[in-house]
């Protein structure tokens, strides 16, 4: 099977008002047994740390993660608890996972059982990855135990509290020679001590092997056909490679301004359904257009950079999925502290899954499925994963009886102006600041794949392959999505508007240092930018998307007056943005009333 070609033409849609449907029954098949999502149990509360933390400062954890993270690879794939079953149940291959079965039939109502564009978006990973968590943690302790007797019990110690890491991209290393992206994740091989002595192998943080590749369940070439994931892949032959240096170089480019989205995040969003995911809300306005799944959508398009992680259906058999994703449920779970009186909200789904349509109403009650909590299979709820302690875990921001006070001081040292290697977001002045951000909409899933909305200083060169990494790129909104079914093109017609950001402040911050503008007022940036200004639309393969042909894309530019937080554990407070649609008013995919207002 080939993809579908690109969809062309605006395919111009209001937002969906359409009422609410019923949730469907969720059928499961009898059984004497429903497989258990429970997290690693039975030891504590113990520590989700960092990557490179786990590296450095418990290398033998590490170690033992690297190997097991091998043998969990390795089990046969008709196994429901492989690696390759697991990573199964977010996209492809659409098919029944531990006896969950779909009221749509085979296929379920379309897409994997992921819930995107939702309010449930986040409850719905915690399950997933503390499933995956807890096939991991045992795989661990099968590996620490086939120790030689001599010196088995340091193996053991070192896993007995093992949880799995999380990679933190917003963040500046502090280790001495440390990437963004870390050298040991982009790296094909990796040394090893096993039991049998030390080793190099393929790097099980680098790539997953098929064993075998099973071209049904993929459906699209050339996912049907590549049998490693990749990253950045040459071409979309089947004899592809990835090319890890440029992603390392593209995430280098825009870890200033994902640090920034973060920040804005932090500080500024206080209600959970905006905060949480990127679906665009009716009468919003020019307030609250990021997320914080807008934000992980521009990391999953960026790693992949056209291969797996840039593609929702596959991208979690990419092991860089699961240390990306256990990062967004930290952010959660740092934001959640911060923010205890905010929870999921009922909305409409926007976009079906395997077991919901699209239109039906979900709040903290509705099922997250596959994910059972008892052998009847009981299914897990917003409810019930609120708190991460539940399934066995904490992490650094959140642990040792953290306080909203203890968080927003451990956010302004990673992510504000505490950070000593970073880049400042306000003056040291008890005078308000204010801080510029270009608002973007467009529809998530028209386009025939995932896409990238470029925002530059100037026009950038005409090769779309350059603008990732280009001098004067401000940041990159990447929106993630799936290919149209060749037999049933729904995507191409489902009113699916998402929003995101590109905060603009610090570049602005660095034209003034350079002597290029004049001041950060309002009135000298807005007459910048009206003649700087730059957006630009491109496929991870380099095809260019006029902006014309982008369906309901607008960008339009905001400002909010910032005042600096009174203590190290307080945030800076913002007033209410005001729009500066003047700047991209009457330009292709430039601001709208009707998704903006005035």
């Amino acid at each position: 099977m080939k993809i579908s070609t690109l969809l062309g033409g605006a395919l111009v849609a209001s937002a969906s008002t359409a009422a609410a449907i019923a949730v469907p029954d969720i059928h499961a098949k009898r059984q004497s047994q429903f497989l258990l999502t429970t997290g690693v149990q039975n030891n504590g509360i113990q520590t989700r740390v960092e990557l490179r933390t786990m590296r450095t400062q418990n290398p033998d954890q590490f170690n033992l993660y690297m190997l097991a993270l091998r043998e969990f690879m390795s089990v046969t794939q008709t196994d429901p608890l492989s690696y390759y079953q697991i990573a199964g149940i977010h996209g492809r291959p659409y098919s029944a996972w531990g006896g969950w079965t779909s009221q749509a039939g085979p296929g379920g109502y379309g897409g994997g059982y992921c819930t995107h564009v939702s309010n449930i978006f986040l409850p719905w990973h915690r399950p997933y990855l503390a499933l995956y968590e807890q096939q991991l943690y045992s795989h661990v302790q099968n590996v620490a135990n086939s120790f030689p007797a001599a010196s088995r019990a340091r193996w053991q110690a070192a896993a007995a509290n093992f949880r799995m890491p999380y990679w933190d991209w917003a963040v500046v290393p502090t280790c001495q020679g440390c990437q963004v992206f870390p050298e040991f994740v982009s790296s094909a091989y990796i040394s090893v001590t096993s039991p049998t002595g030390q080793q190099t192998v393929v790097n099980p943080l680098y790539r997953y092997d098929f064993h075998p590749i099973v071209p049904s369940d993929m459906a699209y070439n050339p996912f049907a056909s590549w049998v490693t994931t990749l990253r950045y892949p040459t071409s979309w032959q089947s004899n592809a490679v990835s090319q890890d240096p440029g992603v390392t170089s593209q995430i280098a480019s825009n870890q200033p301004n994902f640090k920034q989205r973060l920040y804005n995040l932090f500080t500024n969003y206080n209600n959970f359904n905006q905060f949480s995911n990127e679906a665009w809300i009716a009468n919003s306005g020019v307030q609250g257009a990021d997320s914080l799944e807008s934000l992980h959508d521009s990391l999953h398009t960026i790693t992949g950079s056209n291969g797996h992680m840039t593609y929702l259906d596959y991208s979690s058999f990419d092991p860089i999925f699961w240390l990306h994703h256990t990062n967004i449920d930290r952010i959660w779970a740092m934001w959640s502290t911060i923010n205890p009186n905010t929870y999921v909200q009922q909305a409409n789904a926007q976009k079906p899954t395997y077991t919901y349509p699209a239109g039906t109403s979900l709040d903290a009650t509705s099922g997250l499925a596959p994910f059972n909590k008892n052998t009847q299979g009981l299914l897990y709820t917003s409810n019930d994963v609120s708190s991460t302690t539940s399934f066995g875990y904490v992490y650094p921001e959140t642990a040792n009886g953290a306080s909203a006070a203890s968080v927003r001081a451990a956010v302004n040292s990673l992510y504000g102006s505490g950070v000593p290697t970073g880049r400042r977001l306000k003056r040291d002045s008890d005078a308000s600041d204010w801080h510029y951000i270009a608002n973007i909409v467009s529809q998530k899933t028209q386009l025939n794949g995932s896409y990238a909305v470029y925002v530059f200083l100037g026009e950038p060169d005409a090769d779309a392959l350059t603008w990732p990494t280009a001098a004067n790129l401000v940041g990159t909104h990447g929106v993630a999505a799936n290919f149209a079914d060749a037999d049933n093109d729904q995507l191409a017609a489902m009113d699916v508007p998402v929003t995101g950001t590109v905060p603009l402040t610090t570049a602005l911050q660095d034209k003034v240092a350079a002597g290029e503008l004049a001041d950060t007022g309002v009135q000298s940036v807005s007459a910048y930018l009206l003649q700087r200004l730059v957006w630009k639309v491109a496929k991870y393969d380099g095809t260019v998307v006029p902006a014309a042909n982008v369906p309901d894309l607008s960008v339009s530019v905001v400002a909010a007056e910032v005042m600096p937080a009174a203590s190290p554990d307080d945030f800076p407070t913002w007033s209410p943005y005001v729009s500066l649609a003047n700047v991209t008013a009457g330009q292709d995919g430039g601001h709208d009333d009707a998704w903006w207002g005035m």
